[in-house]
């Protein structure tokens, strides 16, 4: 899908646009693992405290649909996919350098 497309490639090019990208890249490095195994269970922990947090308040589950609960779930599968045919033919590096020491 887009969105794996598009959060590989900010995960990939090591500029620190979004802080959830760039905190599950340095999870997964710091621990030798893959994406996906960081990703998702951080996704599905933020669909969990959103659906709690938007009951408590509100009483409903807003914003919470079933693409939410399908992207929380495979996200990070789809964005482990991405990763492995981008990194196949591609290395990326950031072109401004001291951005890439941000994250």
């Amino acid at each position: 899908s887009m969105c794996a497309i598009g959060t590989t490639f900010l995960i990939r090019c090591k500029i620190p646009v979004l802080p959830s990208d760039t905190f599950m890249r340095d999870v997964s490095n710091y621990f030798h693992t893959t994406i996906k195994m960081v990703k998702t269970p951080f996704d599905v922990f933020c669909l969990i405290l959103s659906a709690v947090l938007g009951f408590l308040y509100t009483g409903e589950f807003p914003g919470i649909g079933i693409g939410t609960v399908i992207n929380a779930f495979f996200g990070g599968i789809s964005v482990s996919f991405v990763s492995s045919i981008l990194d196949r033919y591609f290395y990326f590096e950031p072109t401004v350098k001291f951005l890439g020491k941000l994250s």
